[in-house]
């Protein structure tokens, strides 16, 4: 009975952290450019307010819970996603949430380690979203239609 429980609140957790994690990273995003004197989404990157010393704790920790709660989120869908493309891009933004988070730790103060993580987190997502776009077409295909929009 206690691992049922146990089971049933992981899987819980798992399911809200694919809506809390994106809200963490923009609260954390929020919040950073609010303590940013004179940021300017136009000119200055979004990493910037990783090292401003006004803002980086704010941005690095949205960014770091967010990508730990993507990690979860993924595991959720790849428990659910039927086996081949959209279980492979289930396990791809898992991977690429890990080089989110790095972005936390690598900011932009070690600029090539820092470029590495973003470049690989932006490749992985794209490609997830085309596999399980593409996974999905014959299950469902309002959720398969939504990953290829994102």
């Amino acid at each position: 009975m206690g691992m049922r429980i146990m089971a049933r609140i992981i899987e819980t957790v798992e399911s809200y952290a694919g809506v809390v994690s994106p809200l963490l990273f923009i609260l954390g995003a929020v919040l950073a450019i609010a303590s940013y004197p004179g940021y300017n989404p136009a000119m200055d990157y979004l990493s910037h307010l990783g090292i401003d010393p006004h803002s980086y704790l704010f941005f690095n920790i949205g960014v770091a819970v967010s990508g730990v709660l993507g990690i979860l989120f993924s595991l959720f869908l790849w428990k659910r996603f039927p086996a081949g493309l959209a279980r492979s891009g289930a396990f791809l933004i898992g991977a690429g949430m890990m080089f989110f988070t790095m972005i936390s730790v690598f900011t932009e103060e070690s600029f090539m380690l820092h470029l590495f993580f973003a470049g690989l987190f932006f490749a992985l997502a794209f490609l997830s979203f085309v596999l399980v776009g593409i996974g999905l077409l014959r299950d469902d295909r309002k959720l398969s239609a939504f990953s290829f929009l994102m």
